[in-house]
């Protein structure tokens, strides 16, 4: 609410409306949304008792930008599950390991939104092919949102001509998940920014 009777304290979850390579990738319809959201986001931000985020990025962006007071504003980092902090208990049923288990792979755990750089990735990854000679796959592990992106995503894998290297396994369950971050040979994290990076405290 921009206006409120009562004290009011307001989470900001997304930068998404803030950043220009976030919303130029977006059909008008969807931009014009997003610029609604950070209207509102913004005018409800300025009337606020407080005012929370999810990180000092995020509060200093708001601050410098949009003149929301320091004093009324506070960093709250989101936490990490304890799931992921150990692998005693792993269930595997309903995991295919066979994929992951006996070979070397690179992770990438993102959405497959525009500004999340996987095109950028893919370029980066055929390099790395190229110049090590390296037989390690890319499993890219996260839905996909944006059709036109998918497109552009499964146009460049063949122009690159990595089709037998890059595996994208969409959305996965948070036991496949864990699985694939215990087996990963390593971890690429190619979006340039985030409101708060959930994959790296996972």
């Amino acid at each position: 609410p921009i206006y409120s009777p009562v004290k009011t304290v307001i989470w900001i979850g997304t930068i998404g409306p803030f950043l220009k390579e976030f919303y130029t990738n977006y059909l008008w319809t969807k931009r014009a949304r997003l610029y609604i959201n950070k209207f509102f986001m913004v005018a409800s931000s300025r009337t606020a008792d407080a005012v929370i985020f999810e990180s000092q990025f995020t509060q200093e962006l708001f601050a410098r930008k949009y003149n929301i007071k320091k004093n009324k504003s506070h960093v709250i980092n989101i936490g990490f599950d304890d799931f992921f902090t150990h692998n005693k208990g792993m269930d595997y049923r309903g995991i295919n390991t066979k994929l992951t288990t006996n070979s070397k792979f690179i992770l990438c755990v993102s959405h497959l939104y525009p500004y999340k750089n996987i095109i950028r990735l893919l370029n980066a990854y055929k390099q790395v092919v190229e110049t090590t000679k390296t037989s390690a796959k890319l499993i890219i592990a996260g839905s996909r949102h944006n059709s036109n992106y998918n497109n552009e995503i499964d146009k460049r894998i063949i122009d690159l001509n990595i089709q037998n290297d890059v595996v994208i396994l969409g959305k996965v369950n948070r036991g496949y998940l864990k699985h694939l971050y215990l087996n990963a040979y390593t971890l690429v994290f190619p979006s340039p920014f985030e409101n708060f990076a959930y994959t790296l405290v996972e």
